[in-house]
C-alpha cells in the first residue's frame, strides 16, 4: 500500500471517528450479526447460492443494488486514459430519472488521474 493510500484512509477513519459516524464494520453495526453469519454470506454470495444466501435474510428484509462501473477518460494535459471504478443509485419519477447519487473508489481515481498526468504520452 503506497503512503499516499495509507494518509488518505487514515483521515478519512480519523474523519470518521471526529464525526462519531456509525460503525464501519458489519458486525458492529448489527451486533447480532456475528462472525458465523458474516461467513455464511462471505460463502453464499460469491458462490452464486441464492437459496443459501436468501436465508440468511428476514421474511420482511429490503436490500438496495447499485450499479458498478469503470469510468474511463483521457486527461487532457497527459493524453492518457485515466480509468476508476464507481457505482451510481438512481430514483426514478414517472420513468425518468428524477435524482442520482454516484459513489466512487476516490484513492483510486486520485492515483490514476495522478498517474495520467506525471506520465506524458509519447
Amino acid at each position: 500500500m503506497t503512503a499516499r493510500i495509507r494518509a488518505a484512509l487514515g483521515c478519512a477513519l480519523a474523519l470518521i471517528l471526529m464525526t462519531g459516524a456509525p460503525a464501519l464494520l458489519a458486525q458492529d453495526a448489527t451486533p447480532a450479526a456475528g462472525p458465523s453469519i458474516l461467513e455464511a454470506y462471505g460463502a453464499a454470495r460469491p458462490s452464486g447460492d441464492a437459496a443459501g444466501v436468501g436465508a440468511l435474510y428476514t421474511e420482511d428484509a429490503t436490500r438496495e443494488d447499485a450499479p458498478a462501473w469503470t469510468f474511463s477518460g483521457v486527461h487532457p494535459a497527459a493524453g492518457r486514459e485515466a480509468p476508476f471504478r464507481g457505482a451510481s443509485t438512481p430514483e426514478l419519477t414517472g420513468g425518468l430519472i428524477s435524482a442520482e447519487r454516484d459513489y466512487y473508489d476516490r484513492p483510486e481515481m486520485l492515483a490514476q488521474i495522478e498517474t495520467a498526468s506525471a506520465t506524458p504520452a509519447p
